[in-house]
């Protein structure tokens, strides 16, 4: 696990809150609009546009929940990183990287110094290094 791959997910964090505050609001609206529905058959040009407008509509929604995927299974190989750890390790790691918290946040929930805070973090990011190194 390297510190990019960290500060990597702090962004896909933010992407994600977009997705799905995307994917709701494209679930809440069925996204064909407001015709009348009164049993009638439609045809023509109409018909065909609001066709092609729903299709495109689930393939961008499609497209939306695997790009979402893609940031859960990067979530779980962080946490799974980050259950390696000592308690305030995983503590420091968690409000830093998934809470995307600033370093003096960081500081008042471990209840260290900003020196002490960092040695720490070192600590983890180097033994991670080697740990990927060895295997």
């Amino acid at each position: 696990m390297t510190k990019e791959r960290l500060k990597r997910y702090r962004d896909l964090v933010r992407e994600e809150a977009q997705l799905e505050a995307e994917l709701l609001e494209r679930a809440g609206s069925s996204g064909i609009g407001g015709g009348a529905l009164d049993g009638m058959p439609r045809g023509g040009e109409l018909s065909d546009l609001t066709a092609r407008f729903a299709i495109e509509n689930v393939e961008l929604y499609a497209m939306l929940t695997k790009k979402r995927m893609e940031i859960v299974k990067e979530r779980r190989a962080i946490e799974d990183f980050i259950e390696e750890l000592e308690p305030v390790e995983r503590v420091l790691m968690r409000e830093r990287y998934i809470s995307g918290k600033k370093w003096e946040e960081v500081m008042l929930v471990i209840g260290y110094g900003w020196h002490q805070t960092h040695r720490i973090h070192g600590k983890v990011l180097k033994e991670a290094i080697e740990s990927d190194i060895n295997m």
